[in-house]
């Protein structure tokens, strides 16, 4: 669904009169005229029209049904199987091409099926139509080479860049990977993310390498991750150490999630403060966070409850804003580059006696993933006199 509540659905069909729009991208379904053959749709719904004024549009979506072989695909023909928008309300949708004339478009990463003549095993593909559902923006097909194996799309996002990722299965070890986070593609899920012209893959990898691995959902945002969900149907599926369940359950699948970090930034937090300190009087905490790298963090928040013992004076920071809520001061900064930082002074008033110590904790995190966790979080302690 866009803003507005229109809602754009894809799917599949095989009914030659399944209703297309005048002037839509592709009014024909040419493979339901080749032997009740099914190619896939779009359609896009206005809810606040009644009847025949709801329909926005409707186009169908692929080839005559022929594979390169020059029969057709089993089981496995022309469909969309997953479909988002970007925030101009452009479509982007993926899912099955088995056509050897599917629509592609000039400049497109793979025009014509990878695949050799003689094949007829199915494509995933990623396509984009301008959001009145009557131009072909950019469409590629997505697969290795070879003959008898299969890649299926089954997911699709796109991030404010018009990047756009697909998510889905393929048991051809020669789909094309691009800096992968596993080695083999054979029996697995996929994740792979194709510049704003569809004419790069700049990332692409497998995940799990067990029959029927599958990735069924994935959401891209604007920081470097990647959000994944799906189907593992055994134990080699990479985990992680710490997370919820990091073995196999047994029997016939398990459920997964995976996040798969494109950029990340080391933070860092130090804290000091005097090493004693007068009952009654002020006592300053100087916060500061570096960012070793390699990228941008990206919504910094610092974080630091007012120590017991204390209370709270003031809090300043030289880059972001500061706000204190209730015991706890949180500082957001939008982004730190490389090799820099920022620093909050806390003040705060001590109202232990003398005997005892104040311990203050500060943490910091942001949106990029962050691989070294033990440098986030600083202690500064302080003997009262």
């Amino acid at each position: 669904m866009d803003s507005a509540g229109k809602a754009y659905i894809g799917g599949y069909t095989n009914t030659s009169d399944f209703p297309a729009s005048p002037g839509s991208y592709q009014s024909t379904c040419a493979a339901c005229m080749n032997g009740g053959l099914q190619d896939g749709f779009i359609v896009a719904f206005d809810p606040s029209q009644s009847g025949a004024a709801s329909l926005l549009f409707s186009t169908f979506l692929g080839g005559n049904g022929a594979s390169p072989s020059g029969g057709t695909c089993a089981n496995i023909e022309d469909g969309v199987y997953a479909i988002a928008l970007d925030s101009a309300d452009d479509i982007y949708v993926t899912g099955s091409a088995c056509s050897k004339d599917f629509p592609t478009t000039s400049g497109a990463y793979r025009k014509t099926d990878p695949k050799l003549t003689g094949c007829n095993t199915s494509n995933a593909f990623l396509a984009k139509l301008n959001s009145a559902g009557t131009t072909l923006e950019h469409s590629t097909f997505l697969n290795g080479t070879s003959c008898n194996d299969v890649a299926l799309g089954y997911a699709v996002s796109v991030d404010s860049a018009g990047d756009a990722y697909v998510a889905g299965y393929t048991n051809d070890s020669t789909f094309p990977t691009v800096n992968p986070v596993q080695a083999g593609t054979s029996n697995a899920a996929f994740v792979s993310e194709f510049n704003k012209n569809a004419s790069a893959l700049l990332f692409s990898t497998g995940l799990g390498n067990n029959s029927g691995d599958a990735a069924y959902g994935v959401h891209a945002d604007d920081y470097g991750n990647i959000f994944v969900v799906g189907v593992s149907y055994g134990a080699s599926f990479p985990t992680t150490a710490g997370a919820v369940q990091t073995t196999y359950g047994g029997g016939l699948d398990d459920g997964f999630v995976t996040r798969i970090a494109l950029t990340q930034a080391d933070l860092a937090v130090t804290n000091s403060a005097p090493t004693t300190i007068l009952s009654g009087t002020h006592l300053t905490y100087t916060i500061a966070v570096a960012n070793n790298g390699p990228n941008t963090a990206n919504e910094v928040t610092l974080t630091d409850s007012v120590p017991k013992g204390t209370t709270f004076v003031s809090v300043a920071t030289t880059a972001g804003a500061c706000k204190r809520a209730a015991s706890k001061v949180t500082c957001t900064v939008p982004s730190v580059a490389d090799g820099s930082g920022f620093t909050v002074s806390m003040v705060v008033d001590v109202t232990y006696k003398s005997g005892k110590t104040v311990t203050d904790t500060a943490s910091v995190s942001s949106v990029v993933f962050d691989a070294v966790a033990t440098n986030n979080t600083a202690t500064a302690t302080t003997a009262v006199n």
